[in-house]
Parts: C-alpha cells; sequence; structure tokens
C-alpha cells in the first residue's frame, strides 16, 4: 500500500492545477455519508487481522490476528484522544474514519513476528497519533505547499503509517535472534 499511495500523490501532484483553489465548500460531509462510511470503517476494522494474515500460517497467524487487533485497539484509542483534544472536544467522523486504520497498516509486514503485546500497543499507538495529526494538521501543509489535495488522507492512513511500518520491520528483523527465529 505504501508505493501506491505515493504513487497516487504523485499523480494528484502532476495533475494539478498551477494555482490550486482551495474546495472545501465542495467537500461538506452529510449525516448519511458520515454513517456509512462509520460502517466501512468498522467492517475494515474487524477484516483488518485476516488481511494481515492471509499468508500466515499455524502460530504465525494467531500472532499475526494478536498483533493486528491489539494495534487496532492503540490507534483507535489515541485517535479518539486527539479527535477530541483537538476538535474543540468534538469527535470528527474524518479522524475517525480512516486513522482507526492506522494501527492496521503499521503492522502489516510485521504483524507475524514476536512484537509482544507493549510492541503492537506502541506501534498502533504511534500510527493512531501520526494519522490523527495528519488530517489536522500536515494535510493543509500539504495543499498549502506543494498544492497536492488529498481528499481521501491516503498519506496519512496509507503513507505515513506504512513508512512507520518499514521502520518497525527493519527494527525487529535486527533485533531478531537465531533462538527466536527457531521458535517461529
Amino acid at each position: 500500500a505504501l508505493p501506491i499511495s505515493y504513487f497516487g500523490l504523485a499523480v494528484s501532484w502532476s495533475l494539478r492545477r498551477r494555482k490550486p483553489e482551495r474546495s472545501e465548500q465542495l467537500e461538506g460531509s452529510r449525516y448519511t455519508s458520515d454513517m456509512f462510511s462509520l460502517l466501512g470503517t468498522i467492517i475494515l476494522w474487524v477484516y483488518w487481522p485476516s488481511f494481515n494474515g492471509l499468508m500466515a500460517t499455524e502460530a504465525a497467524r494467531h500472532r499475526c490476528f494478536i498483533n493486528t487487533y491489539i494495534s487496532l485497539m492503540a490507534s483507535t484509542a489515541w485517535t479518539f484522544v486527539l479527535s477530541g483534544l483537538l476538535g474543540d472536544r468534538r469527535f470528527h467522523p474524518e479522524d475517525i474514519q480512516n486513522a482507526v486504520l492506522a494501527g492496521g497498516v503499521v503492522v502489516g509486514a510485521t504483524a507475524d513476528m514476536v512484537l509482544q503485546p507493549y510492541g503492537a500497543t506502541m506501534a498502533g499507538s504511534l500510527a493512531g497519533v501520526v494519522a490523527t495529526l495528519g488530517y489536522k494538521i500536515v494535510a493543509g501543509k500539504l495543499f498549502d505547499t506543494c498544492g497536492i489535495h488529498d481528499t481521501c488522507g491516503v498519506h496519512n492512513l496509507h503513507g505515513m503509517p506504512g513508512i512507520l511500518g518499514g521502520l518497525l520491520s527493519v527494527l525487529l528483523v535486527m533485533m531478531a535472534s537465531e533462538i527466536g527465529r527457531a521458535h517461529v
């Protein structure tokens, strides 16, 4: 998902107008569309471990499901905390619809490894914080500096958590021991 997200942003950048226009008034959400989007988010949240564990077998699949759910729970908790704190004590559906899924993205490459519950919690927490701050702060700056209008939040849901997931996989491979590999 990481290369595809940045490919999409690069295409958006190359097709942009030279003098970008703000169009927030055209992007307003409605109650019905927000409810359907939140329903879709719940479905994705429930089935995300099956995406991450598709190729894993036996004990690795079990670890994959547990690590993904723990990471998703942590990103969900931090998304709600930050959405409320940074949104005038109101939850914003745009944050919640996508940032709660960042925990599944961040552990995508490492879900079948021995993360331990604290590792999955830290990864999901960091992903939830980064994705929510991305929606609240980075999206506007991306438009102002580069002229990229990321309407779907691809950079916040797949880009930044994907980079964190890649760094997490490098860290876990460096920390792996021969004993740990024998028990996997």
